[in-house]
């Protein structure tokens, strides 16, 4: 038994003897009530400091990481349409859908939560991830200054990178309209230029683990993109 639960003990105890006496006013019965919670809570090891924690929900592990592959097309040199298949890993917690958007050439939104459906569906407040063939002005801008020589300022991140194959330039964070978008500046297949590999996310996600997952996931499908391409 601790010092402070020997104190309570006794205090109660004391306390006990003054009630039985019929000598109390009413401010001390106020006084009695919270000794008798005191006395409880002492005689039964469950002191504020102690009190048992309550169960936490327990952590959903991540899905396997699937290779995912499709195709895009492009023109050569000549301006001969070519086919090209790209492929690359990414967990299962990401769930492809359809953007309609005809910049999106991939995208996928973060459902770790459902386990049997192929296909997610997009909300604002989920994580998507993207692979754009077209990107939209302010991202075309800064691949392409960058090439030119010149780093933007005023992102949340930026560093040039060299260990992901010589059509990717540099990782950056950035807000994207009202989100923030994390992304490799990259150029894909023969013609395509100043396009990425990213996730968007709300910003109440920054800085927290989720945050560092999408990251992760991210750089392990730069990591892992590939493309095959071939004549029509």
């Amino acid at each position: 038994m601790s010092f402070f639960d020997s104190i309570l003990k006794s205090a109660a105890k004391a306390l006990d003897s003054t009630a039985s006496q019929k000598c109390v006013s009413a401010g001390m019965s106020e006084l009695l009530d919270k000794a008798e919670e005191m006395k409880n809570r002492a005689l039964s090891g469950q002191t504020p400091q102690n009190a048992a924690p309550k169960a936490s929900a327990p952590v959903k592990a991540p899905k396997p990481v699937r290779l995912v592959k499709d195709t895009y097309y492009d023109d050569d040199e000549n301006g001969e349409q070519i086919e090209v298949e790209y492929s690359f890993m990414l967990s299962g917690d990401f769930l492809p859908f359809d953007s309609g958007a005809g910049e999106i050439d991939y995208s996928a939104v973060y459902e770790p939560d459902i386990d049997d459906e192929e296909y997610g569906e997009y909300a604002p407040e989920k994580p998507a991830f993207i692979i754009a063939n077209a990107a939209d002005d302010k991202i075309y801008d800064m691949i392409d200054n960058f090439k030119n020589g010149e780093a933007p300022s005023g992102l949340y991140l930026f560093e040039p990178v060299s260990d992901k194959g010589s059509k990717v330039y540099f990782r950056a964070k950035t807000d994207h309209f009202g989100k923030v978008l994390y992304f490799y500046g990259m150029d894909r297949g023969m013609l395509w230029e100043n396009t990425y590999i990213g996730v968007e996310y709300p910003k109440n996600i920054m800085n927290t683990p989720l945050e560092a997952r999408l990251i992760s996931e991210v750089d392990s499908a730069v990591s892992s993109y590939r493309e095959i391409i071939s004549n029509q």
